[in-house]
């Protein structure tokens, strides 16, 4: 009986993989040799819009950052009752939903996963914990057989503000085992799969540490003010299966095309 499982990697581009990650994501990158893989030319580096686009395959185009104004110097968190979209999950009831950055925390749904620092991980720690607990509750449920949507968001949030190499080296390792169980369990259980991200990382700094700070509005979560790396607009898409990306929407085209065909 097939299924489907989708790993969204925030930040993991195709400069970046076949770049200083290719050393450390080997398995992710020999996916890149061996299966479908395509460099995908995203038109903006907005991850809320590029996300949802890809999960509901409508494009807002004011949706580029998680917040919106309140008043005066003040914004609040925008929340998913405010986006005019139905997602891949709202039609199809069946698929767990972990860690999902279609807003902030990240969305999740049929899984008992809480995001890791309100979704927005900064430290070392909080890196490591989000990759294990996103591998610890992904492989419970591809071992019940479950359509998954589970993604990391620790790319883009190390990329931002670190450039030391050890550092990147030991969290993208990680990372890609995580990735290599996820796949091969779901290889062995019949699944289809793919792994999508919503845009690359560059270097922009030629600091190596940047700096995050509480935000003087929401002081519950965190935001960085000096960046070390910023957004690049290729984003990658490897799969288990053919299919023609293009386009973020293209992603969406591919998922449905797959669930369509599931009982």
């Amino acid at each position: 009986m097939g299924r489907l499982l989708v790993i969204g990697v925030d930040g993991l581009g195709w400069f970046n993989l076949h770049g200083e990650l290719a050393q450390w994501m080997t398995f992710t990158r020999r996916l890149c040799q061996t299966r479908n893989c395509v460099k995908v030319r995203v038109k903006w580096g907005f991850s809320p819009r590029n996300w949802t686009l890809m999960f509901s395959g409508v494009d807002l185009p004011w949706y580029r950052k998680y917040v919106k104004p309140a008043g005066g110097d003040r914004w609040r968190l925008v929340r998913r009752d405010e986006l005019p979209v139905r997602f891949i999950w709202d039609e199809r009831p069946d698929i767990v939903v972990v860690n999902v950055p279609v807003v902030i925390p990240p969305l999740c749904l049929r899984t008992r996963f809480r995001p890791v620092a309100y979704g927005l991980p900064y430290t070392f720690y909080e890196w490591w914990r989000e990759v294990n607990e996103v591998r610890r509750h992904s492989l419970t449920h591809l071992k019940r057989g479950e359509n998954l949507i589970a993604c990391f968001t620790v790319i883009d949030r190390m990329y931002h503000i670190t450039a030391k190499r050890g550092t990147i080296q030991r969290i993208s390792m990680e990372l890609d085992e995580v990735i290599r169980q996820m796949v091969t369990l779901a290889e062995r259980k019949g699944y289809h799969w793919m792994i999508v991200s919503d845009h690359g990382m560059r270097r922009m700094s030629e600091e190596e540490v940047g700096r995050v700070v509480p935000r003087h509005d929401m002081p519950y979560i965190r935001t960085v003010v000096k960046a070390i790396h910023e957004h690049e607009p290729h984003a990658i898409f490897i799969s288990s299966f053919k299919w023609e990306v293009k386009s973020l929407h293209d992603v969406y085209r591919a998922i449905r095309h797959v669930l369509e065909r599931l009982p």
